[in-house]
């Protein structure tokens, strides 16, 4: 690093600017300060999915010299929210290996995935999410078309903003919408009203009470 100052001086009078030399240095530290995956078995996969997605998952496999080793047989247990275990195997893609599970039911799930290896069973494990696709808000823009397919298939029209003062007079000129009455009947027994029996009960007792008093009967 001695003399790096140099190096700062010596860019600015080229490019008239910093940073040249500062995107040098940051980068140059972010390569050593990175960390190389050493490790024989390697799964890469999305975190989340969304419903309609197939679950797709690569896998890379070592010998101790980190040349790829392909004839191995990899498999995966993925296992949902309830405990529920789906099986698979990976297939060979190059020097790589794919694993397509198909599209799984919305939830959160856990996977591991194993091999037989020169090095023992080696073992990986994650998890990922899949979620519910909401198609209003993956595509907020009208489909006109659309609508006039579903208005013309429902012998409706369709009517543009420019046009909404015509909708009022569009709707009175409908022949088919017009004012609906309903009727309803319904028959009662007079025995049902007991009130009314009583009161009918009570009048003719007292007209005959009436008539006998007056010497009619």
């Amino acid at each position: 690093g001695e003399g790096l100052w140099r190096w700062r001086y010596a860019a600015y009078q080229q490019f008239d600017s910093h940073n040249n030399f500062n995107e040098f240095v940051t980068k140059t530290v972010q390569y050593l300060a990175s960390k190389e995956d050493k490790s024989f078995f390697r799964v890469s996969g999305k975190n989340d999915f969304y419903e309609n997605e197939n679950i797709v998952f690569d896998a890379e496999l070592y010998n101790q010299s980190y040349e790829p080793v392909t004839n191995r047989e990899i498999s995966m247990r993925i296992r949902n929210e309830e405990g529920k275990d789906y099986t698979y195997n990976f297939s060979a893609n190059g020097t790589r290996y794919r694993l397509d599970a198909g599209k799984l039911p919305v939830g959160n799930y856990t996977y591991e995935a194993s091999v037989n290896s020169d090095q023992g069973v080696l073992k990986e494990k994650g998890e990922f999410s899949i979620s519910a696709l909401q198609l209003e808000v993956v595509n907020s823009i009208a489909d006109h078309r659309l609508l006039y397919q579903f208005a013309h298939d429902n012998n409706g029209d369709m009517v543009y903003p420019n046009d909404m003062n015509k909708l009022s007079d569009m709707i009175k000129a409908k022949k088919e919408i017009v004012s609906v009455s309903y009727e309803n009947k319904q028959l009662n027994d007079l025995i049902n009203y007991k009130w009314i029996l009583a009161l009918l009960i009570f009048l003719l007792g007292l007209e005959w009470l009436l008539r006998k008093r007056a010497g009619t009967y």
